[in-house]
Parts: structure tokens; C-alpha cells; sequence
């Protein structure tokens, strides 16, 4: 088996520094220019490879949490926006209320 291509900064950095809805074509096609680089398809095996990571997002948010005086609480919601077509926030996300993929808007508090 080859060695992946892609770490973990990769595609972290790629999405950070998106201001739009990413893919993994999308981040294979922002790579610097070098001898090999990483396919689209290598950053969707590192994201299927992943174990889901807690820290992360906890070391981003924890300067702003006081931990003696309340929760943290994460959650993504899918707007739904079936008939918009000039929205350009309105892509296909999974949506736990249809049990399927919808278009809307994906917002994560």
C-alpha cells in the first residue's frame, strides 16, 4: 500500500481558507505546484480514513469558553431551500429531518 498523499493540514488549511462550499476536486486543484501531486480522490480517502476527532474544534474554541460556567454545544442544521436557484449558499447536504440529501443551506452553530 502507498503512503497517503495528503496529511492532516492539506485539506484542514483548504477548508479553513475557503470562503465557499468545498470538495475534494476543489482542494486537489488548489495543491502548490510540485512533482506528484495529491489527486482528488486522496483527499476522500484521508476524510473516510478519519476517526472523528474532538480536540480539534475544542482547541479552537476553548479561549472563549469559560469552563466553570456553562456547556459547549455543536450542532449542524440544513436549511432547506428546495426551489432556490440564485442562492449562492444553496448546495446538497444530508438532512436527518428528510433522511435524505436536500438542497438548503448548511449552518453549523
Amino acid at each position: 500500500m502507498n503512503a497517503p498523499k495528503v496529511d492532516p493540514e492539506d485539506d484542514t488549511q483548504f477548508v479553513i481558507a475557503s470562503p465557499n462550499v468545498v470538495s475534494a476536486l476543489q482542494a486537489a486543484a488548489a495543491q502548490p505546484d510540485q512533482a506528484e501531486p495529491p489527486a482528488h480522490d486522496a483527499f476522500t480517502r484521508r476524510l473516510h480514513r478519519l476517526e472523528p476527532d474532538p480536540t480539534t474544534p475544542w482547541h479552537e474554541a476553548q479561549p472563549q469558553v469559560n469552563r466553570g460556567d456553562g456547556v459547549l454545544v455543536m450542532d449542524d442544521s440544513t436549511l432547506d431551500k428546495p426551489d432556490a436557484t440564485a442562492i449562492d449558499l444553496v448546495t446538497r447536504h444530508g438532512s436527518g429531518q428528510h433522511h435524505a440529501v436536500v438542497r438548503g443551506i448548511n449552518l453549523v452553530t
